[in-house]
């Protein structure tokens, strides 16, 4: 069962670099399009700030800093 206000099939993405610039961008087009999102960055802390604003748009996203 799909959640409310999310399309339904729309599967998961994995960006890496996504912690800024065109990766960030990304993460967030493809959020707002009904995506999960597996974010990579080396930076655990501009991820952790990008999926709270992701979630903040009803969206679903994990952060993987390497």
């Amino acid at each position: 069962m799909s959640e409310p206000g999310r399309k339904s099939g729309m599967g998961t993405a994995l960006v890496t670099g996504a912690s800024r610039g065109i990766g960030r961008a990304v993460v967030l087009q493809l959020a707002a399009d009904g995506h999960d999102v597996v974010a990579v960055a080396r930076s655990g802390g501009e991820l952790d700030s990008l999926c709270a604003e992701v979630r903040t748009m009803g969206g679903r996203c994990r952060a993987l800093a390497l």
